[in-house]
């Protein structure tokens, strides 16, 4: 019997590698994404706590904030779902919103996309950690369908 090999600090930090090719034509062909593109909106949003409304400011590690991305989400959960819960690498993330962009004809910074990529990485860790220890799934029953499913 294989025992896998223990992942270094830099791997467990950085991500899994798999594929994630085709993600950004996934979210191209999706008409919220386009829209949010289209309106000069971050592909993935803050929730702003005083109005609940979404914003293009830093997007933290919230409830809100995942209810708010579920369905920009949808793409990067069902790979993660098919990597055994694996978040992944940070760079094929920024590469994936970068061809989003590109396809859009729309010119950003790296530190966007850095940041776009940690926001999708912080969702679906909240994600992840809400389905593995039944977090706030007390609270909120309907995050059992917007993670993963």
């Amino acid at each position: 019997m294989m025992v896998p090999a223990t992942p270094s600090s830099e791997e467990r930090d950085s991500g899994s590698h798999y594929p994630l090719d085709g993600v950004y034509q996934d979210w191209d062909n999706m008409a919220e994404v386009r829209k949010r593109i289209r309106w000069n909106k971050n592909l993935i949003q803050h929730v702003d706590p005083q109005t609940s409304q979404p914003t293009n400011e830093y997007v933290e590690k919230t409830l809100a904030n995942l209810r708010e991305n579920r369905v920009q989400l949808k793409p990067m959960f069902h790979r993660t779902r098919a990597h055994q819960l694996q978040l992944p690498m940070i760079d094929g993330v920024i590469e994936e919103i970068r061809n989003l962009y590109m396809a859009s004809k729309i010119t950003v910074s790296y530190d966007f996309l850095y940041q776009q990529a940690w926001a999708v990485r912080r969702m679906l860790s909240l994600a992840k950690n809400t389905l593995l220890y039944k977090k706030y799934l007390s609270e909120d029953r309907s995050l059992f369908f917007i993670c993963f499913l």
